[in-house]
């Protein structure tokens, strides 16, 4: 059974991306004056605010567990130490 978690980081944000939260945040506004419904322009704020602390969603892949005992096999290979699931 693989497991799927995902995670926030902080101040992980690529240049690319905020650039594209910050376009983003501007449709938002530009949609919501256009229309007439300030109170969509509120959907701004999130889409702001993760760009100005620079939140990065991920995701974390948990290891299949494929063996009886539950713990993976740990090789040592020179001062590297591999682990198979």
């Amino acid at each position: 059974m693989t497991l799927i978690k995902y995670t926030m980081k902080l101040f992980h944000l690529s240049l690319t991306a905020l650039m594209f939260r910050f376009y983003l945040m501007m449709a938002i506004i530009i949609i919501a004056g256009f229309s007439g419904i300030w109170l969509l322009s509120i959907l701004a704020l999130p889409v702001f605010f993760s760009g100005l602390i620079g939140l990065q969603f991920s995701k974390m892949k948990a290891i299949k567990k494929t063996h009886r005992s539950g713990r993976p096999d740990l090789h040592t290979t020179g001062r590297q130490v591999t682990a198979h699931a």
